[in-house]
């Protein structure tokens, strides 16, 4: 990770810097293509190049998270609440019936190699009675205008621990979580169909799903807080035209990754990691600029949902997802690695999760994060000096009030977290960088929620936007080539809020395409030079240790020949009665230490 000083050494001559990025229309297909061809409004050529990888995120919106009554207090949520939206338009914009079809569309239509997913609410496997498909009632019904849900027919009870309950929770069913048959024609094989003179191919695609026994556990949860048998929880659709998942078994010796599992977080409601390999017929793959890609390798594919109320949450969610990335190397190298999806916070400059990043990526971290290139000492000129931002991101993150300033405590516990992100990068010796995919995220203010109270009728509530969304990758074999078109350049999604008759969900779904590249390697000469040099460094080296080992060794015989001889000196001197005296004692007489200037010069001849 130490710059070469001879030019030419790296035998890699395009730059891994973050370079000019394209942005196309939200939703173009960014399927793998060639560098040589060029993306337009219509359509991609698709090759079988995977040196090119596109990678999606969509936030699905689980639909038990719209409009649900909390349990502890007997509301609804403001975040969830979806204000923006009137009841008249409800149905239309949060309904399953109408948002579900539109979301599929969109998922199919994006091509990408990789779809993570979050929110995805799995349900239980039907069961057969009498011939009769039958369901086990616990399935979440569409919102109907009056924002209610089943849950709000029900009566009230508290729990042992205080939360409110409309029913007894059922318990846990026998049958699996599969997918739920609005999002099932994904994952079918490619299929073709023609529609007015205009055909349409569907890519096929699989899918990589947390282990049951973990979907279990996000189910108790679920039935337990939110009075329904779901697993909502993140996913990867993958091409499977292009793309193997790496199998692994875990430690009861059961199969992990594939249509059976993948290899996990411990918390599986904030990620899931799977390592993929090339479908190609040969064991290398043709880098750019005559480099070579070793299909061996495996790319890390990460779909991640980031705790939205604790700073100190993320980090450790984020770290382990990273560690566990690296852990999936087949080589001494960082694997490629991308990470996708919702990290519930904003990424800027100050705050403890943006410390993963390549220190580059503070010049993105301005108020408005511009793409306009400006170096961190022209940011802290500008007064945006690190101290400043992590006042306001630490408030921002323990979301205290506007005229409210973090303690002296909160502060220091803030600062050792920001170092031991830091240090963990260090240590790994990582590099993460992020694509500026812009706003993800559009609703009400949040801090209009305390005084919207005291406003009239009349008064118009604002629009806020948030970054919540990211895509994070290893710039060391990544380069970033485009990206979809965010909220900045969607007024109408801007003006009535997500979701719209646009975009079917509440997130701003992102996607962006990269460029692989062979691990930096030297160059045969570059390989050869430093060889011969750090032979001679060591030869050179053995010569001068075997000089000073022969002067050491004489200057001490030196030393200890002189000693004896003082001996001698004073031995002769000896009475005859001390010789006797010596003579009548029993003991051996010890062995003598060395004298002080003998143990003197060994300890400073030591190399």
């Amino acid at each position: 990770h130490r710059p070469m000083t001879q030019q030419h050494a790296i035998h890699n001559p395009k730059k891994m810097t973050r370079n000019n990025i394209q942005t196309h229309p939200h939703g173009t297909p960014l399927a793998s293509y060639s560098s040589n061809n060029n993306l337009n409004n219509n359509h991609t050529t698709t090759t079988t190049n995977n040196n090119t990888i596109s990678i999606a995120s969509f936030n699905l919106l689980a639909p038990l998270y719209i409009r649900p009554i909390d349990q502890r207090t007997g509301k609804i949520q403001p975040f969830a609440s979806f204000d923006w939206i009137s009841d008249v338009d409800s149905e239309r914009l949060l309904g399953n019936e109408h948002r579900l079809p539109r979301l599929l569309t969109s998922m199919q239509n994006c091509g990408s190699d990789f779809i993570c997913v979050q929110e995805l609410q799995l349900e239980r496997e039907e069961e057969e009675e009498g011939g009769k498909q039958i369901d086990d009632g616990l399935s979440f019904t569409s919102v109907s205008n009056g924002r209610r849900s089943r849950k709000e027919e029900c009566g009230a009870n508290k729990d042992p621990d205080g939360v409110v309950s409309t029913t007894t929770p059922s318990p846990s069913s026998s049958l699996p979580f599969v997918l739920p048959k609005w999002i099932t024609p994904l994952i079918q094989n490619r299929s073709t169909s023609s529609n007015n003179g205009n055909t349409t191919t569907t890519l096929p695609y699989s899918i990589i799903l947390p282990p049951q026994k973990e979907l279990e556990k996000i189910a108790e949860r679920n039935r337990r807080v939110l009075l329904a048998d779901a697993a909502i929880t993140n996913a990867i659709f993958y091409r499977s035209d292009k793309w193997n998942p790496i199998i692994h078994n875990d430690d009861d010796g059961n199969e992990e990754g594939g249509k059976g599992g993948s290899i996990s977080m411990r918390s599986t409601t904030s990620c899931v990691t799977q390592a993929f390999l090339p479908m190609e017929n040969g064991d290398q793959m043709q880098g750019n600029d005559n480099g070579i890609i070793d299909s061996a390798e495996p790319i890390v594919i990460t779909s991640i949902h980031l705790d939205a109320q604790s700073e100190e949450k993320r980090v450790q969610q984020l770290q382990r997802c990273l560690e566990q990335s690296i852990s999936l190397s087949s080589t001494p190298y960082i694997p490629p690695c991308f990470i996708a999806g919702d990290f519930n916070c904003e990424l800027f400059d100050g705050s403890c999760v943006n410390a993963f990043l390549s220190k580059e990526e503070c010049e993105l971290n301005t108020a408005t994060l511009q793409s306009t290139p400006q170096s961190l000492a022209a940011v802290i000129e500008e007064g945006n000096s690190y101290k400043e931002n992590r006042e306001k991101e630490c408030a921002s993150a323990l979301r205290l009030s506007s005229d409210v300033r973090p303690s002296k405590e909160q502060l220091e516990s803030w600062d050792e977290l920001h170092a031991s992100v830091r240090k963990f990068t260090r240590d790994n010796f990582l590099t993460v960088r992020r694509v500026d995919v812009g706003c993800t995220r559009v609703a009400y203010d949040h801090n209009e929620e305390d005084t919207t109270s005291a406003m009239s009728d009349e008064t118009e509530r604002t629009m806020g936007m948030w970054h919540l969304d990211h895509i994070l990758y290893t710039p060391s074999t990544l380069v970033p080539l485009a990206k979809w078109s965010s909220l900045e350049e969607d007024a109408h999604s801007r003006k009535v809020g997500l979701p719209n008759d646009r975009i079917p969900t509440d997130h701003l779904p992102i996607a962006a395409s990269f460029e692989r590249h062979p691990h930096p390697r030297l160059s045969p000469e570059a390989e050869r030079i430093v060889m011969e040099s750090l032979n001679a460094i060591e030869s050179s080296q053995r010569e001068e240790l075997n000089a000073h080992t022969l002067e050491a060794g004489q200057k001490q015989t030196e030393l200890e020949q002189q000693h004896r001889l003082a001996n001698n000196i004073a031995d002769e001197s000896t009475t005859e009665t001390e010789s006797l005296h010596a003579v009548k004692k029993s003991k051996k007489k010890k062995k003598s230490p060395p004298p002080p200037e003998v143990i003197h010069h060994i300890r400073n001849s030591r190399a």
